[in-house]
């Protein structure tokens, strides 16, 4: 993993939880899905990409790293990524609006 929460895997770019970074980890590639693996607990899943050079960002993935800069949220790609998809939930816009009212 990258310093960016992300892996390459055949010229495609994934993310992986950002608390795994700097880790080794293993990938299973099938023609449908990337399963990545910590030791033997999966840690993410996306659907494989066929693009070169696609990427697929989860915001969940980001979400403990945004807890130290809430602020950094509004201009994520994961954030974009997530809204364009549909993925951009309640839960997430609440998780927001308590960023943006800085520490209590």
């Amino acid at each position: 993993m990258d310093r960016y929460g992300m892996i390459t895997v055949k010229m495609c770019r994934y993310s992986v939880p950002v608390r795994f970074i700097d880790r080794k980890v293993t990938v299973t590639l099938t023609c449908d899905d990337l399963t990545v693996y910590d030791g033997r607990r999966e840690i993410a899943r996306h659907r494989r990409l066929t693009g070169r050079g696609a990427e697929h960002l989860v915001l969940d993935h980001y979400l403990e790293a945004l807890l130290t800069k809430p602020g950094a949220l509004e201009r994520s790609e994961a954030l974009h990524e997530a809204r364009a998809d549909g993925a951009f939930t309640a839960v997430h816009e609440a998780f927001w609006a308590r960023g943006q009212e800085g520490p209590r």
